[in-house]
């Protein structure tokens, strides 16, 4: 058998080889065409077959416990049964439940419930005569859906007694307010005013009833 080499003229010339490195030479060639082509085969299916490793790496799980974040209490993670729990959101809305009271021109109670329902009763003993005219009423109530994200708090008005006043007031002062909250405490609760000319709304915490 002959292999044919190459000098450095670029001319080829044959050179002959003894019967056992033919065979050996041959079935090496064999070989490496093999290996080729099941390397081109994979690629096409992702990947070749062809690797230094002896078991093949494991996809990565986009959602397995090795990619989340660990939870140091700086970045809250969502785990996906329900809302992050050291956001300070959090803590407001199981803060803010139950009876509180503030003063602006007459006592006013409100009541926050678990459900994201309140009550916010007005008691409107110094407003002034024009006003209650045009209120109709010395006390309202006011039924309200309440929120707080992003640290604020949203009230939306959907009902009260009596409906006449009610509907008067959130004509003028519209049925949404939005406040940026400043702290729950287990005595106060303080929230600015949509007013930037106005303080801070200011509820003290009253006992269980």
């Amino acid at each position: 058998m002959s292999e044919t080499t190459t000098d450095f003229s670029g001319e080829s010339s044959p050179r002959s080889l003894p019967g056992g490195h033919a065979r050996w030479w041959a079935a090496g060639a064999a070989v490496v065409v093999l290996g080729v082509a099941l390397g081109a085969y994979g690629s096409g299916l992702g990947g070749s077959l062809w690797s230094d490793d002896p078991e093949p790496t494991p996809p990565v799980v986009a959602d397995s416990p090795e990619t989340q974040p660990l939870d140091d209490g700086s970045n809250p993670v969502d785990d996906g049964m329900g809302p992050a729990t050291s956001t300070p959101e959090t803590a407001w809305r199981t803060a803010v439940l139950g009876r509180w009271k503030t003063f602006y021109k007459g006592d006013r109670y409100m009541t926050v419930r678990a459900d994201g329902t309140a009550t916010i009763e007005a008691n409107l003993v110094e407003y002034s005569w024009f006003e209650k005219k045009v209120v109709g009423a010395d006390r309202v109530v006011f039924e309200i859906v309440w929120t707080i994200e992003n640290g604020a708090l949203t009230f939306d008005t959907v009902g009260g007694e009596p409906a006449a006043s009610v509907n008067v007031i959130t004509s003028i002062h519209g049925k949404s307010k939005t406040y940026p909250i400043v702290h729950v405490t287990d005595d106060e609760f303080r929230y600015q005013s949509d007013d930037p000319e106005e303080p801070d709304y200011v509820w003290e915490r009253l006992p269980a009833e």
